[in-house]
């Protein structure tokens, strides 16, 4: 149930034009109250394709942690799989997704009603032929047509998930076109795709709603028009799509190609949506405008800094671990790695070719094109390039981001505008961060999602500033908490690379978040990378009264600190620790301020909470983290990290981390 500070903060963040946007949404909805379907048993043909599936093998279905044993066990389509509660069956705007008590989490239910799984067992069939594989296929979506009647339920509530359940459909039927009871099939699936087609083209998001979750929408309009124009007005649908699709892909990615969101993961949905809705554009029989091409090579360009060598992208902000379609389900292959291979089959580019073969290599798979790529793009016309180090160094001045990699050493630094659009729905307080990786080896990471809808506690903690690698003022985050989508105020950043050459980076950054404050306070901070050796982070605040500045460093899981009296320089106050991995001492890391201050230690401290990591949804893993806390008017920290091995005598011996 939200709160009336939530129905203030939403409605602050709506213009007039929204406000009557809204109205009109309301009576739309209202309308169809009065033609919402009604269970039924389902067409004789879903027993007889029930019948054929269990003469196969078991499909278990997965999503997230969590799997149904498949056919043993029939999806219940209104269940939270992890907390067990059921939605109810009723009209869909009486269905409040985010209400835990009675739904659970939302986001398990409709990751289960994406239907995902279909594409590897349509794959699967055009293998084999394996006629169980496509009875399966029939028998959910006829299961699901027959358990999610027209506009009663949870699964009608969300215009996204429908998009992405029409991906999933289409892609099945597509794949599986010449197996005969998919053709049988087809026939009673094409209303319930024309309801939910027009659905989605009736409740499109739209001003501060308008984000990804609109892009998704009108790439399953143009699916729909792709792969069932026999269902009713589809093909209307998607030409509505199309003109808009353009203006939204233009609208919501910087000129450097960063998505304006500034949640890395979900840049990886805007580029997916970008490429293969141009492909979808492609096969309606619509033109490309040659700049979205350009924009996809930009972003993949992002996608090709914060990626590493594993196929894991730099966790800043939201990561919800889902995809587009599912046809890189039945792999290890990554979204990231996915579109690397993409910007080598669509454009050429030798450096996303090269960073998708070592990720392959990473897994112990050979350097071959992923299935999502080949069914989209088809396979590269040319030879894969040598795969090179990977040495290399991004600016990307509008979305605020410095990426350097060289010799093993990763190292992020942003400072760019807060999110996107007015409610930032997936910004994190990440302003100044600083992540750094040693080869795969996370020193400095970001604590990650943790929770969406669920736990609310737990949602600020890993938005909250504590949970990067920045300085708190007065306990309060860089931008105010109004709920868990929403922001109350927005931090700003500013980026200012000083420097930038082959071996030394020298970038600075600001930001606005704390000139909120009664008393104003000015954040900077500068970061120096030194030959690979050594990476100097230097911490600026100035405020006119008293105010409790903390420093914020969270470790990678498995880094420790051991506390070293020797490493601490003379200085008003000082401390060092060796960084440990795996008894290994691998750096160090030394912190001075020009005030009195104390430092702190947390490791899965649950009370406060601080000490976390959260590697996918719903996952919390201890780690270490050190705060180093002053009070003043105006402060300055200064950080030095060190690469190698640490002698006796404190000082830092070359190291390499390939």
């Amino acid at each position: 149930m939200r709160s009336l500070s939530w129905y203030r903060d939403r409605l602050a963040a709506m213009s007039a034009a929204e406000l009557t946007h809204r109205l009109r949404s309301t009576l739309r909805r209202e309308a169809r109250r009065l033609r919402a379907g009604r269970v039924t048993e389902g067409p004789p043909l879903l027993a007889e394709a029930r019948r054929r599936m269990a003469a196969g093998p078991g499909r278990p279905i997965r999503f997230f942690d969590l799997g149904i044993d498949f056919p043993g066990e029939w999806p219940d389509w209104s269940k939270d799989y992890r907390g067990g509660a059921r939605a109810p069956l009723r009209f869909y705007g009486d269905v409040d997704y985010r209400d835990e008590r009675e739904v659970g989490d939302s986001k398990y239910t409709w990751e289960l009603n994406r239907h995902q799984f279909l594409a590897p067992w349509a794959l699967d069939w055009a293998r084999t032929r394996d006629e169980s594989a496509a009875a399966a296929i029939a028998a959910v979506v006829l299961d699901w047509i027959r358990a999610n009647p027209r506009y009663r339920g949870i699964n009608w509530g969300s215009a996204l998930e429908l998009s992405l359940r029409l991906i999933s459909w289409g892609l099945a039927f597509e794949v599986g076109a010449e197996a005969p009871i998919l053709a049988e099939a087809r026939p009673l699936v094409l209303q319930s795709v024309a309801e939910q087609a027009a659905y989605v083209r009736h409740t499109l998001s739209a001003h501060s709603s308008a984000n990804n979750h609109l892009l998704g929408e009108l790439v399953g309009l143009l699916a729909a028009g792709v792969f069932f124009p026999d269902a009713r007005r589809t093909r209307q649908h998607a030409d509505h799509a199309a003109t808009v699709f353009v203006d939204e892909m233009r609208r919501q990615n910087f000129p450097d190609g960063v998505n304006r969101e500034q949640a890395v993961y979900y840049h990886h949905y805007a580029l997916e949506y970008l490429v293969t809705g141009m492909r979808l554009l492609e096969r309606l029989g619509r033109g490309v405008p040659a700049d979205l091409p350009a924009l996809a090579r930009r972003m993949l360009s992002f996608v090709d800094a914060t990626t590493d060598e594993a196929g894991r992208p730099m966790p800043i902000g939201d990561a919800d671990d889902g995809v587009v379609t599912g046809l890189n389900l039945a792999t290890d292959v990554s979204p990231f790695e996915s579109l690397l291979w993409t910007g080598w089959v669509l454009f050429g580019d030798e450096a996303c070719g090269a960073h998708a073969a070592r990720i392959a290599a990473s897994h112990g798979r050979p350097p071959v094109v992923d299935q999502r790529t080949a069914y989209w793009h088809g396979q590269p016309a040319r030879a894969l390039p040598p795969q090179a180090t990977g040495n290399r160094r991004w600016v990307f001045p509008e979305g605020g981001y410095v990426v350097s990699r060289s010799e093993g050493i990763t190292l992020v630094f942003r400072a760019g505008p807060f999110g996107y659009p007015s409610i930032a729905a997936h910004a994190h307080c990440d302003q100044l961060s600083v992540l750094l990786r040693l080869g795969q080896t996370t020193v400095l990471g970001d604590s990650g999602t943790g929770v969406y809808h669920t736990e609310d506690r737990w949602r600020r903690y890993f938005r909250g500033s504590s949970a990067h690698n920045t300085v708190r003022v007065d306990g309060l985050d860089q931008a105010e908490y109004a709920g868990p989508f929403l922001w109350r105020t927005h931090a700003n950043g500013r980026l200012h690379v000083v420097r930038e050459e082959r071996d030394e980076l020298d970038a600075v950054g600001t930001h606005d978040g704390y000139l909120r404050l009664p008393d104003p306070v000015t954040h900077e901070r500068r970061v120096r990378l030194d030959r690979g050796e050594s990476v100097w982070i230097d911490d600026s605040l100035v405020g006119e009264a008293a105010h409790r500045f903390e420093l914020f460093w969270n470790l990678g899981p498995g880094i420790r600190l051991a506390e070293d009296e020797a490493l601490a320089p003379a200085a008003p106050w000082a401390a060092g620790w060796r960084i440990v991995v795996a008894d290994q001492v691998i750096g160090s890391l030394v912190v001075t301020c020009d005030r009195p201050a104390r430092a702190r230690r947390h490791c899965g401290d649950e009370s406060i909470p601080a000490g976390f990591d959260s590697p996918r949804y719903f996952v919390f893993t201890p780690v270490e983290q050190l705060c180093v806390e002053a009070e003043s008017s105006a402060c300055r920290f200064s950080t030095l990290l060190r690469f190698g091995g640490v002698g006796p005598d404190g000082g830092g011996l070359r190291g390499r981390w390939n």
